[in-house]
């Protein structure tokens, strides 16, 4: 079980396939573990060395409970110690949700690391009305403060069509309430995440639901970019556009097979998994 070190915070990561790198991240509260439920995995390692890394605060990662330890420079140093602790000079960043906003963090930080990104459910603008990049959620910040089953009854359950299934249920509420408030007390201060746009020149590809109120958002930064293409996912919320494999996977694919043609990443001698 592999884990890479940030100053300390140890992060974890699965490490399948081989060929040219991928790093994957997950959103709020979700997991490694999405990644391989919904089928993302299994269609990468057969041609990528897939690094599906778990944010710290998530999974199996540390989880530290202040929100100093949760600054943009942490984060996209998690990421970058995980590329390091396999030996990886440049890879291709796909994330979703959180893990899209940190996809933006590490293009601003470190864009020299990324041969391309694959950008889910996420921009880079201020939230608020008069912006037009989607409305605030409320805050969650005191949910996780009560723990993640207040989190699940007052945030959650709201707003889902439907149970979530069992397994997917317990995940949610395994994780660490405290360490997402600091988690989300510690975003607050990645102001100016737009600025990653300038740095952004190298292929791009944004997808949204068009339920997603951070649709509009995501469109408009696949716009201002110059090698972009933006996936509009019909009918599909925040959450649903994450699942959907079958939807995703038939544009990010060729996506990253051109990519691939223009820049390999190294990969193990022997591919695990």
């Amino acid at each position: 079980m592999p884990f890479a070190d940030n100053q300390g915070v140890r992060i974890h990561y699965d490490s399948v396939g081989s060929g040219p790198a991928v790093v994957l991240a997950h959103g709020l509260t979700a997991s490694r573990q999405g990644w391989f439920d919904f089928g993302y995995v299994e269609a990468l390692r057969r041609d990528y060395w897939v690094l599906v890394m778990e944010l710290r605060g998530h999974g199996q990662s540390d989880k530290p409970h202040t929100a100093d330890a949760y600054t943009r420079e942490h984060v996209v140093g998690d990421v970058l110690a995980v590329l390091d602790d396999v030996g990886v000079d440049r890879a291709v960043y796909w994330g979703y949700s959180l893990g899209a906003a940190t996809g933006y963090a590490a293009a601003l930080l470190a864009a020299e690391r990324f041969d391309a990104f694959v950008l889910g459910g996420m921009h880079p603008y201020p939230r608020s009305p008069q912006s037009g990049s989607g409305s605030r959620r409320p805050d969650r910040t005191p949910a996780f403060r009560q723990g993640m089953q207040h989190y699940y009854e007052t945030i959650v359950k709201p707003e889902l069509p439907e149970p979530l299934p069992e397994a997917r249920l317990a995940r949610l509420l395994a994780n660490d309430g405290p360490a997402l408030a600091a988690f989300m007390e510690g975003a607050v201060t990645w102001i100016g995440q737009d600025a990653a746009i300038a740095r952004l020149t190298m292929p791009v590809l944004v997808y949204a639901g068009d339920a997603d109120p951070l649709h509009e958002g995501a469109q408009r930064v696949a716009g201002e970019l110059p090698d972009a293409r933006f996936i509009s996912l019909s009918g599909l919320n925040h959450s649903q556009a994450s699942e959907r494999a079958d939807l995703v996977l038939p544009h990010v694919l060729p996506f990253l097979a051109k990519v691939a043609q223009q820049a390999v990443s190294p990969s193990p001698s022997q591919g695990e998994g």
